[in-house]
């Protein structure tokens, strides 16, 4: 399906060509970035939601905690945007996702391992205002149906998780060159 929009796309438009560089948050605490490459009639989106490794100790008096965690999160997709007027559009599109998160915790001798697994494909339905020819302002849902894992010791749960709520909803600010 990408590769016959993408086809499509290349031989009506070769002269519209964009690329851009964005940063998106959803609460400001976290953030991400996300290029985008094509045409004014369709956009391949990237994102790196998040990428992290964390180290920590916790002293508690009569009990000492050690945590270390790392953890990825990708999401590749399109995007075909619809112009109301010279600043303006909306823009409506799919892409699939993924997350991985491992962690351990080690509490005196005992250690706990977690890790969580995520496959997604999420819906893309957004609007976008032109601040300057170079400068976008973004706001986008993308509600979706994730695949989880999770495994913490021996036990293991999955399952499907629909998922539409004010966490998938992102502000991006995005240049273009």
């Amino acid at each position: 399906m990408f590769i016959g929009i993408g086809v499509t796309d290349l031989v009506y438009s070769q002269s519209d060509k964009v690329q851009e560089l964005g940063i998106f948050t959803a609460d400001f605490n976290g953030f991400g970035i996300r290029y985008k490459v094509g045409t004014n009639n369709l956009l391949y989106r990237f994102s790196v939601a998040s990428l992290s490794m964390s180290s920590a100790e916790y002293d508690f008096g009569s009990v000492t905690q050690d945590e270390d965690d790392h953890g990825l999160a990708l999401a590749g997709g399109f995007e075909i945007p619809v112009s109301m007027n010279d600043r303006f559009e909306v823009f409506y599109g799919g892409e699939a996702s993924f997350q991985y998160e491992d962690g351990d915790m080690v509490n005196e001798d005992e250690i706990s391992k977690m890790k969580f697994t995520g496959y997604g494909l999420n819906a893309v339905l957004g609007f976008s205002y032109s601040v300057s020819p170079k400068v976008k302002l973004s706001a986008e849902i993308t509600p979706g149906l994730t695949f989880i894992k999770v495994k913490e010791g021996d036990l293991e749960v999955s399952g499907w998780k629909f998922q539409f709520n004010n966490q998938d909803a992102v502000i991006t600010l995005g240049f273009r060159f």
